[in-house]
């Protein structure tokens, strides 16, 4: 399969096709506030032709981590989608990653295992903090199998960390389709961090997950 290539302008085009950008006070997870959030599930929901364009552009970003074994992905709506795709395009099996409750950190859905050596591939819809990520890789280093790069639809990363998201960074190779710089607020040294929480704004939670 040929993965169409998708420039980053054609992207924005499509999430603004898929009215996918909402501006509020969002919490992102992590203690982290922003004024915008995108939201992945509109993307993927769209249309047979938006969502397909997306995934094949995903697909691209993964055949650039050679051979894979198996695609790893959060258990959410968008992450979902996108990790099934690419699994399908590259001929692999899916797996889901499943938060524990009361836990930081993460497992497989029952009954499932990964074989030890295995090459694994992350997919997720969106990185921000890292967190979800490296509660992947923990779960692929638990199975003795070998995470071999990271593949999302979105990052924050650098708006959330002051960091760029290189292989340098994470311990692997990482692709993203789109970079979103929108201006990130660690609240974990107090609310005043965040001037929408000094504003008085409610803050809302994500509610597409």
């Amino acid at each position: 399969m040929t993965a169409a290539p998708l420039t980053e302008h054609a992207l924005w085009q499509i999430v603004d096709e898929c009215d996918a950008v909402e501006r509020d006070h969002w919490v992102l997870g992590a203690e982290l506030h922003s004024e915008l959030l995108i939201v992945t599930a509109r993307i993927v929901r769209h249309s047979s032709t938006h969502s397909a364009t997306v995934c094949n552009a995903l697909y691209g970003l993964s055949a650039q981590m050679g051979e894979i074994d198996y695609v790893l992905s959060p258990f959410e709506y968008a992450g979902t989608v996108l990790g099934y795709e690419t699994a399908r395009r590259t001929g692999c099996q899916h797996l889901q990653a499943y938060r524990s409750s009361g836990s930081p950190t993460m497992v497989l859905e029952p009954g499932m295992q990964i074989p030890t050596d295995a090459r694994v591939l992350l997919i997720d819809d969106c990185i921000t903090s890292g967190s979800t990520f490296r509660q992947m890789r923990g779960l692929v280093h638990e199975h003795k199998a070998q995470p071999v790069g990271l593949v999302t639809l979105l990052s924050r990363y650098e708006a959330a960390t002051g960091r760029a998201l290189t292989q340098q960074e994470v311990g692997m190779p990482c692709r993203y389709l789109l970079r979103v710089s929108a201006e990130i607020f660690n609240t974990s040294g107090g609310l005043d961090q965040c001037p929408m929480c000094r504003d008085g704004l409610p803050a809302r939670q994500n509610p597409h997950l």
